[in-house]
């Protein structure tokens, strides 16, 4: 299978839009009140609440693919290739749980209903994960990426996949951004 698959909530995407345009119409209403000086004081704050907007509610999400889980979540990104995959667990949000027993959680993919959770197939059967019975879309639920996972999870990897470790890098660029933004927006209002 070499399509990909995203999940995300879609509560928190609707809520980074939310976020972004309420806090443009703060500005264009500060603005208009105060004049267009204000602009200068104003605009910084409200980048570092749309990017925080984005940052924490819309960039999070897990991919799947051909090689494995990736969980992007604010601070980090980690793949896990199909190989170091052991099992997911959905009681809260998507965790993944790798051949070394290490746990991710993804910050994207929050548990869904009760009735979403019975549909989820069962984790393990004869050592392997069991293939989903029923399909719930991508609605952004811990089951759905669950269910997705295990219509991709290979039965027998191929040798080229054996030696992919797991990797964890920091999301070096957003939390630069997010840095840089905050201490601008510190500084207008400040000085402003």
């Amino acid at each position: 299978m070499d399509s990909s698959e995203t999940f995300r909530s879609r509560l928190a995407q609707g809520l980074a839009v939310l976020t972004a345009l309420v806090a443009v119409a703060a500005l264009v209403a500060f603005v208009g009140e105060e004049g267009p000086t204000a602009l200068l004081s104003t605009l910084a704050p409200v980048a570092l609440v749309v990017a925080a907007g984005w940052a924490l509610l819309w960039n999070p999400r897990v991919e799947l693919t051909a090689e494995g889980i990736t969980i992007v979540n604010v601070w980090r990104t980690v793949r896990v290739p199909w190989r170091r995959f052991r099992h997911a667990d959905t009681r809260w949000a998507l965790s993944v749980t790798t051949d070394q027993d290490v746990t991710y959680t993804s910050w994207a993919v929050p548990a869904g209903s009760g009735f979403g959770a019975r549909l989820v197939p069962q984790r393990q059967q004869h050592g392997e994960w069991a293939p989903a019975q029923r399909k719930l879309g991508s609605s952004g639920t811990a089951e759905a990426a669950a269910m997705a996972i295990a219509d991709r999870v290979p039965r027998r990897p191929g040798a080229d996949e054996r030696s992919a470790e797991v990797t964890v890098t920091p999301n070096t660029r957003v939390l630069a951004v997010l840095g840089g933004l905050a201490v601008l927006a510190a500084l207008s209002v400040t000085l402003g």
